[in-house]
């Protein structure tokens, strides 16, 4: 009878109970997505000028303590990994936007970057220090890393 098959019964318990938290956990994850992209979506606004790298650099970190504070379960997610990416890339990025705003980037550097992204179309920040910083994610950094460190 039916009591020959608690044992399945209570694993079945288990989980449903698994995918109860892991349907939590991943409308958690989406919420710190969204969150991750309107912070992203801001800071390609910010003025090139204006940037407080320091306020910048502090708000990715607590995008990645977002991340880092989902639970475990949802780990294995194609989501999760492409979130934490996202992320993780962004961060990396702010050391290379800080080298670039440095007081002895001159219009030649600019121009040897920018020779080394093909984007020779591209209005600098020594010609225009109002573009956004949109425009400078958008010739990806962390690919040119080398280039923009020299």
């Amino acid at each position: 009878g039916i009591f020959e098959l608690e044992g399945l019964i209570d694993a079945s318990r288990q989980h449903i109970s698994d995918m109860k938290l892991e349907l939590k956990e991943i409308k958690a994850l989406w919420k710190v997505s969204k969150h991750l992209n309107c912070f992203i979506c801001e800071s390609k606004e910010l003025v090139w000028k204006d940037l407080n790298m320091e306020d910048l650099e502090e708000k990715a970190k607590f995008q990645l303590k977002e991340v880092k504070g989902l639970h475990k379960c949802i780990r294995w997610c194609e989501a999760f990994a492409s979130v934490d990416r996202i992320c993780k890339e962004f961060l990396s990025t702010i050391p290379l936007i800080s080298l670039l705003r440095h007081k002895s980037m001159r219009p030649r550097h600019w121009k040897e970057l920018l020779h080394a992204t093909c984007a020779e179309d591209f209005v600098s920040p020594c010609d225009d220090e109002s573009i956004p910083l949109g425009n400078i994610l958008n010739l990806d950094l962390l690919q040119l890393s080398n280039e923009v460190e020299e």
